[in-house]
């Protein structure tokens, strides 16, 4: 499943306006009639690197759910909901979840994470905090390089 775009409630985006991040701090599945059948805490929260914030939750690929998937719910740590976010028709059944990114409309300082559940990090914190950073630095070095080599001040 690629990135999923949430809108916030105007609630949440209350509580978003005032810049209380690390509010958010859970999520819940919730079924085809509306129902929340699955609540955990989310994985981590951080600006990615165009300053969106990015929410990343971890669905348990060893469980097997029975209802049928409509949205993720991004809630606040005093159950407030921030966001619903419209999924696909799914059905978490045993071997199927595993990551999910969702990504806030709301603008931060980018690579500040506010939240983080466990001390590993996910593929995508991964390429968002760290790789596309260094990608950006090697590529800068790759032009230096070339044109100190074109201008003959070092050797290629």
């Amino acid at each position: 499943m690629d990135n999923l775009t949430a809108t916030p409630h105007k609630e949440g985006l209350q509580i978003l306006k005032d810049e209380l991040f690390g509010k958010i701090q859970k999520f819940s599945l919730v079924d085809d009639e509306g129902a929340v059948y699955y609540t955990k805490n989310i994985h981590s929260s951080y600006f990615d690197d165009e300053g969106v914030l990015t929410i990343i939750v971890l669905v348990p690929k060893d469980e097997h759910f029975t209802k049928w998937n409509k949205a993720v719910r991004v809630i606040s740590d005093d159950n407030l909901i921030i966001a619903d976010v419209a999924t696909p028709a799914i059905q978490f059944v045993m071997g199927v979840g595993g990551e999910q990114v969702i990504k806030l409309t709301v603008s931060g300082e980018a690579g500040v994470i506010n939240f983080k559940a466990d001390e590993y990090i996910t593929p995508t914190e991964a390429q968002d905090l760290f790789l596309l950073p260094l990608i950006a630095n090697t590529n800068m070095n790759l032009v230096l390089q070339t044109k100190l080599i074109e201008k003959g001040i070092i050797n290629g």
